[in-house]
């Protein structure tokens, strides 16, 4: 089945206004992000990488994790390639080769023989691989991100508050067990309907963006989606704009690890805007699903 069976298309309306021109626009240039060979729809698997040596499935050579970072030991045989620092792979593999990447961070590693991509990241203090495909079946599928029609109601002016400092906040994830810390920088607040809605926003500097969920969550649209705050919200002013609100990478792939909301980023009210829910995945991940997260690095 594909992703996007039927979906409401974002043209459905024949206004022609700069604004929603300028949104047909950006809309379209995501999906074609979204068509990149490696990109979140190329995900086909998701690996903890063991203390000890050895192989993992349908990947050449031989993988390890400790305290000196992530390993790969392959044969010319192999025909492993490593990416350098451009992302260009280098010259086949005959050895050792390693990388340390930061909590929450990640790092494309390799590229195998047959064009997958391994991509390598850090959660909860222990290592895994994301295995990018792009012969996954999600990409062959894939026709589109369905979306409500733009409104120009939901492009809001909200005010700012700027906390002191960065405050770590640990947030659930979207694979079941798994705990990240978000970076919340501030909080965002606006008017809609009569009554005042707050979001704590996450980031850097005056780069904001807002996880949230809403009435639509689960039902039109996934469990919950992220959109980014523009201007500067050191002002005390900002927009949020949520005909722009997209889904994470876990609303297309049971591969990813997306952080959930901060607690309490949940609007008592229908976001209707923005892209909704590939069809048939408008549940929330992880609700009755064992913990597949190791207490440690596997051995």
């Amino acid at each position: 089945m594909s992703i996007t069976d039927n979906p409401v298309r974002p043209s459905g309306s024949t206004d022609t206004t700069e604004a929603v021109v300028q949104w047909r626009d950006w809309h379209a240039a995501r999906e074609e992000q979204l068509r990149g060979k490696h990109d979140w729809l190329s995900l086909v698997d998701y690996l903890w990488v063991p203390r000890a040596e050895r192989a993992l499935a349908n990947l050449p050579g031989a993988w390890w994790a400790d305290e000196d970072g992530l390993h790969l030991r392959a044969t010319a045989v192999d025909g492993v390639r490593v990416l350098g620092p451009d992302g260009e792979p280098g010259a086949v593999l005959d050895g050792v080769a390693g990388v340390v990447v930061g909590e929450a961070k990640s790092a494309r590693f390799a590229l195998t023989a047959d064009d997958v991509l391994v991509e390598v990241i850090l959660r909860g203090g222990l290592y895994a691989l994301r295995v990018r495909d792009p012969r996954s079946a999600t990409l062959a599928g894939f026709e589109g991100v369905p979306t409500y029609d733009y409104d120009p109601s939901w492009v809001l002016e909200v005010s700012t508050t700027t906390y002191p400092q960065a405050r770590p906040t640990t947030v659930l994830a979207a694979a079941p067990g798994l705990t990240q810390v978000a970076s919340a920088v501030g909080e965002v607040t606006f008017t809609r309907d009569g009554a005042e809605h707050r979001l704590i926003a996450v980031g850097k500097g005056d780069s904001w963006a807002v996880l949230f969920s809403d009435e639509t969550s689960g039902v039109t649209s996934s469990g919950w989606r992220v959109a980014g705050v523009t201007g500067d919200p050191g002002t005390g002013t900002a927009t949020l704009d949520l005909n722009r609100a997209v889904n994470l990478p876990y609303a297309f792939t049971d591969y990813g690890t997306c952080p959930r909301p901060i607690e309490g980023n949940h609007l008592a009210l229908a976001v209707t805007a923005g892209e909704k829910a590939p069809t048939g995945r408008t549940g929330v991940p992880g609700e009755d699903v064992p913990s597949r997260v190791p207490a440690e690095q596997p051995a």
